[in-house]
């Protein structure tokens, strides 16, 4: 009975599962490879026109912007802060 029942699942699950398309192309081997040796064109990189760095402006400070580390400390502390109020 219990050899019976077990066969009778897995027999009519097979037949389910042969009868949706999607079952079939996932299990079937006709899936398409990618062409290893297919040569695709492309148009060419865009380059900028300056290819230099500006000079610096005289009498002008530079600009520098934060070091990470401490935009880090200050994310680390505020996230702190917010979970203690």
């Amino acid at each position: 009975m219990k050899i019976t029942a077990t066969l009778l699942c897995l027999v009519s699950a097979a037949a389910l599962v042969s009868g949706c398309d999607s079952a079939r192309k996932a299990f079937s081997s006709d899936k398409t490879a990618p062409d290893e040796f297919a040569v695709y064109s492309r148009p060419p990189l865009s380059l900028p026109p300056e290819y230099k760095l500006r000079p610096p402006t005289p009498g002008v400070a530079l600009q520098r912007g934060e070091a990470a580390t401490t935009l880090a400390k200050r994310a680390i502390i505020s996230q702190a802060v917010r979970r203690l109020a």
